[in-house]
């Protein structure tokens, strides 16, 4: 596959979720602007936190749908995938409803532990009830990548989720609405039931799935260890806005994120990007035609760094202009952002080795790299933080980013020579 083939390959799952992000930018543009930053600053914590809810509720599930279904689906095997499809959608319900009733007994009988932000609480309490949604919208999205439908599973996971947003705030604007946390609550929500029954639709008309109800809890005990790398992953990318949020004050909450967010417009090529190529690393190792798998991966990364040196390169001059599209307050922060933009791109260059540890049956050694490395990160992050503030955070992002990600490029590598 060269390089043509592969843009190509890619550009619509890309344009997608570029398109996906923008709508979510102008939503907080929107919310920034309209209804303050420390609103702002709420939603974007709060998001972060039910990101990482959703991770514990799918119990790991994402690696073994991906990789064994496109095994599946190679060997026309429709029973096991079923199978494996059903269980793992019956076990993340019960799990998301669970964590959803936890959640809501801490928000009410310790609501003065989120004293700091009184935004916090009420709008939890009504955006935690759409984690059962999110979490079957991803359990779908999984199986389309499994299936090589890159560019419906990035509608799912991003574009239309981030347009039914734009929509519904556009929608309160105009009616003239007066918009309270717990409305915007509401406006979130009901997002995520539109983009979860869109999923619904286009997945029940695929007839390869069959209707099983054996339930096999081996399926819990196999994905233990894609549990411990995903909650571990999820952790190191969003604990902390977590972190920041209980250090500094909502208003600060809401800069990060922003940085945060138009940094990591590059990671939405990441993840097209990571998720094409997961089945082909999972199908051509388990083939052992090790010598392929070593030329895609190569061409990939070609494809990588080329992106990478584009972005970086033109997103530091526009630092300052794009942080003033949220107003006055965002403006002065430019130096976090470029801190932040350089992080990314170094990132991007690695990302076709994003999933190989765990595509390859190395889960156990991906598990031990990422505890070591989350736990160096928040000890990091702590201490720039409290000591240095916003730029501090910045710094700890940058950090978190290069090793996370030149680690699993090294280790990677050395399987390759061992196999090759």
């Amino acid at each position: 596959m060269n390089l043509s083939n592969i843009i190509k390959k890619l550009s619509g799952p890309v344009i997608f979720n570029i398109l996906g992000s923008l709508f979510g930018i102008l939503s907080t543009i929107i919310i920034s602007r309209y209804y303050g930053s420390e609103k702002l600053g709420t939603i974007s914590l709060s998001l972060k936190i039910t990101q990482i809810l959703m991770v514990v509720s799918l119990f790991g599930f994402r690696e073994q749908i991906i990789k064994n279904i496109s095994i599946y689906l190679k060997e026309n095997d429709s029973h096991s995938a079923s199978n494996l499809v059903s269980n793992i959608k019956f076990f993340s319900r019960i799990s998301s409803l669970i964590i959803t009733a936890i959640v809501l007994v801490i928000l009410y009988f310790f609501s003065i532990l989120f004293d700091k932000d009184k935004n916090f609480v009420p709008f939890m309490q009504i955006f935690i009830f759409s984690l059962v949604f999110i979490v079957q919208t991803k359990n779908n999205t999984f199986i389309l990548i499994s299936m090589g439908k890159y560019k419906k599973s990035v509608l799912f996971d991003g574009f239309y989720n981030t347009l039914f947003l734009l929509v519904l705030l556009l929608i309160v604007i105009l009616l003239k609405i007066n918009v309270t946390i717990e409305i915007l609550a509401v406006v979130y929500f009901l997002s995520r039931i539109f983009n979860y029954v869109t999923s619904i639709y286009l997945f029940r008309r695929n007839p390869f799935f069959k209707k099983i109800k054996n339930r096999d809890f081996s399926y819990i005990k196999n994905g233990k260890d894609f549990f411990a790398i995903s909650v571990i992953n999820t952790l190191i990318a969003n604990i902390d806005l977590v972190i920041i949020g209980i250090i500094l004050n909502p208003k600060l909450v809401a800069i990060y994120a922003v940085c945060s967010r138009i940094s990591q417009i590059l990671e939405l090529v990441t993840y097209v990007l990571s998720t094409a190529i997961s089945p082909e690393i999972a199908t051509l190792f388990h083939d052992k035609n090790f010598t392929q798998l070593k030329h895609v991966i190569l061409k990939y990364m070609s494809f990588s760094f080329l992106i990478a040196s584009i972005f970086c390169l033109s997103s530091l001059f526009l630092s300052s202009t794009l942080l003033n599209l949220w107003g006055d307050d965002f403006s002065n922060y430019s130096k976090e952002l470029t801190i932040m933009i350089i992080a990314t791109s170094i990132g991007f260059v690695f990302s076709p080795y994003a999933n190989f540890l765990s595509m390859t049956g190395h889960q156990k050694v991906e598990l031990r790299l990422n505890f070591i490395i989350s736990i160096i990160f928040i000890l990091i992050l702590l201490f720039l933080t409290i000591n240095f503030g916003l730029i501090g955070s910045a710094l700890a992002f940058l950090v978190r980013i290069f090793s996370i990600n030149f680690s699993r490029f090294y280790f990677s590598k050395q399987i390759l020579k061992e196999t090759i």
